[in-house]
């Protein structure tokens, strides 16, 4: 699950995310990128009947969400309600995102993203709908795949985004 894990990570910090009209460069705009594109991980981990699978990327993802925070300087008694908060909106929008891309639009996914993400980020509106379209994409990439193809479709798409 690790070389998913960061196949994500590395989709969810494309520079075309960030900066204008997008999400803030910061541990809170990240985690929001980094959210969205996990969750489609997740979502489609348990849609190929792989629960076992997805509890396991959720674990390193808040291994290495504990890490960083560690490295930010947090201290050890914060970092427990640092990550239990962090892991209440992770599911919380895993769940909403879920759902979402369970139908056959962007449309409904841009949706639960403005209600869940975008005044607190101020994201503009063609932000929320590239993000869609690029969750929507994602979606489907991973779905056609067997979980052993996983790491390499995801280094494509990286390095699609890259020359893009």
């Amino acid at each position: 699950m690790s070389q998913v894990y960061a196949g994500i990570l590395a989709l969810s910090r494309s520079p075309a995310l960030f900066g204008s009209g997008g999400f803030r460069d910061d541990i809170d705009g990240r985690f929001e990128s980094l959210t969205g594109h996990a969750a489609v991980a997740v979502a489609a981990l348990r849609r190929q009947g792989r629960a076992a699978e997805a509890q396991e990327f959720v674990a390193v993802m808040f291994e290495d969400l504990d890490a960083a925070l560690r490295e930010l300087g947090v201290g050890d008694h914060s970092i427990a309600r640092r990550a239990r908060s962090l892991g209440e909106r992770f599911s919380g929008r895993a769940l909403a995102y879920g759902k979402a891309l369970q139908g056959t639009s962007a449309g409904g996914l841009e949706v639960t993203l403005a209600r869940n993400i975008a005044e607190s980020h101020e994201l503009a509106p063609n932000s929320l709908r590239v993000l869609a379209k690029r969750l929507t994409s994602l979606n489907e990439a991973l779905g056609r795949a067997d979980l052993s193809e996983w790491p390499k479709r995801l280094a494509e798409l990286a390095r699609t985004d890259v020359n893009s």
